[in-house]
């Protein structure tokens, strides 16, 4: 039996949407950009797939996951999701992107690599929970961590060999 967080989003579709961030980071790694991609899903639907736009915006805020938020509502032409909203990302989200999906109401977060795994590689420097995050938050958003099932840790690596190429 799979795995359901609700009537619409089974294990499955997850595990697909999690592949279509593994390879939109792929696509942004070769732009230049930062190792990180994120879908939404909503009432079922992928809405968007976005990699981080960090370097090329000069903008520290244009994460993958603020930048798959603001592609699916403009594409809903409207500033909040009703309903049922996921992320779904290759790493655990910052302060930044949780506090982001609680304002538009993102109901659940996935994500494939753990701050804790990004921190052992020597990549991630941020050491603040998702989920302490979303509690200051007042709660309301639920976050998943896929590492087990589907881990994203080679976008590091990917991303690694790329920065040496290009050097």
């Amino acid at each position: 039996m799979q795995k359901k967080y609700d009537a619409t989003i089974s294990h499955s579709t997850i595990i697909r949407a999690m592949g279509n961030c593994f390879e939109c980071a792929k696509k942004g790694i070769s732009h230049g950009e930062n190792p990180f991609g994120a879908c939404i899903i909503h009432q079922g639907n992928v809405i968007s797939c976005e990699y981080d736009h960090a370097v090329s915006k000069n903008n520290p805020t244009a994460h993958a996951e603020v930048e798959a938020i603001c592609a699916a509502l403009n594409s809903l032409n409207r500033c909040s999701f009703e309903g049922n909203t996921l992320l779904v990302t290759t790493c655990e989200p910052c302060p930044i992107c949780v506090t982001a999906a609680k304002l538009v109401g993102v109901s659940h977060i996935f994500y494939g690599m753990s701050i804790a795994t990004g921190k052992k590689r020597g990549y991630l420097k941020n050491s603040f929970s998702s989920t302490l995050c979303a509690e200051m938050l007042g709660g309301g958003i639920k976050i998943i961590n896929y590492e087990e099932m589907f881990s994203t840790e080679g976008l590091v690596d990917f991303w690694e060999t790329h920065n040496k190429e290009s050097i």
